[in-house]
């Protein structure tokens, strides 16, 4: 199994034995559940330098534009995969709800094996806009079942 380490800009969250355990390991990815503000984009692609993955996978929820924004300025994939569900039953929604992963480059999804994806959808932006809160639901449905890819 692959280790998983936790970050966080406070050190005080940071396990610092399993960090220094797993220092010398290259980060296959690194996944991204960071509030959306103005700096999004800077912190994301300041935390690639650090963790130098081999791709970014984002869950948290972001503006329209954003994974091809990140996608232009990062020479890995970058995946957009928002976490659905309601704060207070979310382990419980985690397993309840279909996960959808999209890639603004279109290849390196299309080889992952159907059991590592849910669903993979063509363009992130579908995916971006359904989870942004100004939107309504049923246009999302629609605009999802319109633009969904099967893997």
């Amino acid at each position: 199994m692959t280790p998983a380490i936790g970050y966080d800009i406070d050190p005080k969250l940071v396990d610092k034995k399993k960090s220094q355990k797993y220092q010398k390991l290259q980060t296959s990815f690194l996944h991204i559940c960071i509030p959306f503000t103005d700096r999004f984009t800077e912190n994301v692609i300041a935390l690639s330098k650090m963790f130098k993955p081999k791709g970014v996978i984002i869950h948290s929820t972001i503006s329209p534009g954003t994974t091809s924004k990140l996608q232009s300025q990062l020479p890995i994939p970058v995946i957009y995969s928002a976490t659905r569900g309601v704060h207070k039953r979310m382990l419980y929604d985690l397993k309840r709800y279909v996960k959808f992963f999209a890639d603004e480059i279109h290849k390196y999804l299309g080889n992952r094996p159907k059991m590592f994806l849910s669903r993979t959808m063509i363009d992130p932006n579908g995916i971006e806009l359904s989870t942004n809160k100004n939107n309504i639901c049923i246009k999302n449905h629609i605009y999802l079942q319109n633009h969904m890819t099967v893997a």
